[in-house]
């Protein structure tokens, strides 16, 4: 059985959930992250605001996480469309307590935003036109179904076809007087 494995970093360090706490649920520690520190980390999305870097260190030590397994959580909260429309819209991170801290969201970190947007619409549009095609079927197959029902309630049902009894006096006569 292969073993859940996540790639974070930017060295291409991968955590699993050997290394990290008792359980592997990234939501479950997003939660936590949320409830430690709600000014950081806010349940309602028009609220939250770019992290600073430093705060990995802090919550790895704070939880007793390893560092690749903090990172690999924050990478999952950095993903969210309410995080990368924040990079995009704000110039100031912020710490883990919620307050304005001295490093500036850069170009590359707002590129990254709105590359990570720009795929969270794609995946959007990707699934909403499969789920259309799916209910495009199910109509198309209900009206063959339906159509189905129509045609075999409509048309005279077939007659029965008999078959010829042969006597053994048609046997003798090669089968020419068969009693129908």
């Amino acid at each position: 059985m292969a073993q859940s494995v996540m790639q974070c970093g930017t060295l291409g360090e991968t955590i699993s959930p050997a290394d990290g706490p008792d359980r592997f649920d990234l939501r479950a520690a997003i939660a936590d992250l949320q409830r430690r520190w709600p000014a950081a980390f806010p349940p309602d999305a028009r609220n939250v605001r770019p992290l600073a870097g430093t705060i990995v260190a802090a919550i790895a030590a704070e939880f007793g996480w390893n560092v690749p397994y903090c990172k690999g959580v924050l990478h999952i909260w950095k993903l969210r469309k309410a995080y990368c429309d924040a990079v995009v819209t704000y110039d100031l991170r912020r710490g883990r307590d919620g307050l304005p801290t001295e490093a500036l969201v850069d170009v590359e970190a707002r590129r990254m935003a709105q590359a990570q947007l720009a795929a969270l619409v794609a995946s959007r549009q990707k699934r909403e036109a499969a789920r259309k095609a799916v209910e495009e079927a199910k109509e198309a197959a209900a009206k063959v179904a339906a159509a189905c029902v129509d045609a075999t309630l409509v048309s005279p049902p077939a007659p029965e076809r008999r078959r010829p009894i042969l006597t053994l006096a048609s046997l003798r006569d090669g089968g020419q007087r068969a009693v129908v």
